[in-house]
């Protein structure tokens, strides 16, 4: 299970940060927080909830959220899941300067 949220996760926000909302956007923070329901028999997820934060500076994304909602299910794992999906894009508004150890480590709001 955990193997499939990380690759959905990766796979989602792959898109995300690609989509031409994003591409040329700065953003300081852009993660997201997976949790699946399990059925026991047979063993199978019946359902994923993606929460996705999005910290931007720019205020007119803020009215995008639905639109990225979609695009996040966009990706190859996403369509090849046949459990139920719920995606939720919160956006903020925040500073994309990072400093010390963030600055230097990518993936650290990954």
């Amino acid at each position: 299970t955990e193997l499939l949220l990380i690759a959905l996760g990766n796979c989602s926000l792959g898109v995300l940060s690609n989509h031409p909302l994003l591409a040329e956007e700065r953003l300081a923070v852009l993660r997201t927080e997976l949790e699946a329901h399990l059925e026991p028999d047979p063993p199978r997820i019946v359902r994923v909830i993606s929460n996705i934060e999005i910290v931007t500076e720019n205020p007119d994304l803020l009215a995008k959220a639905h639109e990225l909602e979609e695009v996040a299910c966009m990706c190859p794992m996403c369509n090849s899941i046949s459990a139920e999906k719920e995606v939720r894009v919160n956006i903020r508004l925040g500073s994309a300067v990072l400093t010390g150890a963030l600055a230097n480590d990518p993936g650290a709001d990954c």
